[in-house]
């Protein structure tokens, strides 16, 4: 009877870890069917054991097509050289892995994020490595085109003479586009003087007394200023700038700082200056 009550007994415990067993294949197939990223799972001689729908769709297969295969199967030859080498580093150093990876397939072109990490036991031994692929192509070509706005910005802020700056009151520090740097002869290297104070060697003294009376009310009012205004070059000559100024405000419609632009006169004031002449 003894006998009998213990065989139930671990019947009964096998059953239920038989369950939950199949609980968890079904949750984990769940994730890897329904994930929007390619999830896969290699054993240390670099066979796909676990392969999802999105993988098997990318390479225009099916999943137990792919499981069972290698890089070299699934991939053009330098890919799959490059998966290798980063899952031995993976393996070798057990720390994760980050990079980028370009997958061209009939005429499309998609950038990926691939996420790799070793996997352990309950004893520690290492008896796989996890690659999640996350699709970045939007963001890549949303920071491509924001690169060539930046690019065409600074080809057309060289052209004009025209640089672009903003102040941040609260904290009250300052961000210089480059043309601005070349207007003032300034070096990117070097922190920038204090704008607006009694100080500021920015400026001609008149030019800051201005200045500062100007950016006093915008801040109070929010009106938008415009001044001609000299300034001093760490060489000591003396360029002329026509300043812009507008108030930034925040989500409670507090202003915060100032937004501008100066431009470069000192050539069409001197142009003017020899036609009066």
């Amino acid at each position: 009877k003894r006998n009998r009550d213990a065989l139930q007994e671990a019947n009964r415990r096998l059953t239920e870890q038989a369950k939950a067993l199949a609980e968890s294949q079904r949750l984990l197939q769940a994730v890897m069917d329904f994930s929007p990223n390619i999830v896969v799972v290699k054993d240390l001689t670099g066979r796909y054991i676990l392969v999802n729908r999105m993988l098997a769709s990318m390479l225009g297969t099916s999943v137990e097509a792919a499981r069972g295969k290698t890089d070299e199967d699934l991939f053009q030859p330098a890919v799959a050289a490059r998966h290798r080498a980063i899952d031995a580093s993976v393996l070798e150093k057990g720390t994760p892995a980050s990079y980028e990876e370009v997958f061209e397939r009939n005429g499309t072109r998609r950038v990926f994020l691939i996420n790799k990490f070793a996997l352990q036991g309950v004893d520690n031994h290492t008896f796989g490595i996890c690659a999640i692929w996350s699709d970045i192509t939007e963001r890549k070509r949303a920071e491509e085109a924001v690169r060539r706005r930046e690019a065409d910005l600074r080809e057309a802020e060289r052209i004009a003479h025209v640089g672009n700056w903003t102040w941040d009151a609260r904290n009250d520090t300052a961000r210089w586009s480059d043309e601005l740097y070349r207007i003032f002869g300034r070096d990117h290297s070097h922190p920038l003087p204090a704008l607006f104070s009694e100080n500021s060697h920015l400026f001609t003294p008149e030019s800051v007394r201005r200045l500062r009376d100007a950016v006093k009310k915008t801040m109070a009012d929010g009106r938008p200023y415009e001044l001609e205004l000299s300034l001093m070059r760490p060489d000591g000559s003396v360029r002329y700038v026509m300043a812009h100024g507008d108030a930034i405000r925040d989500d409670d419609g507090k202003i915060v700082g100032i937004t501008g632009t100066a431009q470069d006169i000192t050539e069409l004031r001197e142009a003017q200056r020899l036609r009066d002449e």
